[in-house]
């Protein structure tokens, strides 16, 4: 499935991310969320505005966040971190490489990291293994301080994406 056609509707990626149809709609509107290219408000009155996987991604990982605790806009900058850019092998503890929007390979779960002030970082952790967590939170930070939240995003891009290919 192409990642970046327009084929769903706001209603079928809210339910698919767990956002308020109307929540989201609003941070559409106000600007929180900007709309990716080709994308957005409909063309014509009666028309429905759609959106891309690679926008509903971009939107449950969001949702994911916010449900953290994270502002709805640096959310969804934590978020266009995944779902628009990628990982280089030389950017990571194992070498391996993630596409934008994309999971790294089997054997590795894909983790966001955030920390308010610096951002999001996307790091790879081998699945199953022990991890240091000191060594987890910091290393990707450059020594930077403050809370950091941590989710895994293997379940749930896997949850948006069975969710829209029921639709």
């Amino acid at each position: 499935m192409d990642a970046d056609t327009p084929r769903f509707t706001l209603r079928e990626v809210a339910a698919a991310t767990g956002w308020h149809l109307g929540t989201m709609r609003d941070y559409f509107v106000r600007g929180i969320f900007p709309w990716a290219a080709d994308e957005g408000k409909a063309k014509m009155a009666g028309a429905t505005s759609r959106l891309s996987l690679r926008s509903a991604i971009r939107l449950g990982v969001t949702q994911a966040l916010w449900a953290q605790g994270i502002a709805p806009r640096e959310a969804f900058k934590a978020a266009t971190s995944f779902a628009d850019f990628g990982s280089a092998p030389s950017r990571n503890a194992y070498g391996v490489t993630r596409l934008a929007g994309s999971l790294f390979p089997d054997g590795y779960d894909t983790i966001l990291l955030w920390r308010a002030g610096v951002g999001a970082r996307i790091i790879p952790v081998e699945t199953g293994s022990t991890v240091s967590l000191d060594a987890l939170l910091a290393a990707p930070f450059d020594g930077a301080a403050g809370p950091v939240t941590l989710i895994r995003v293997d379940d749930l891009v896997e949850r948006v994406m069975a969710a829209l290919v029921a639709v």
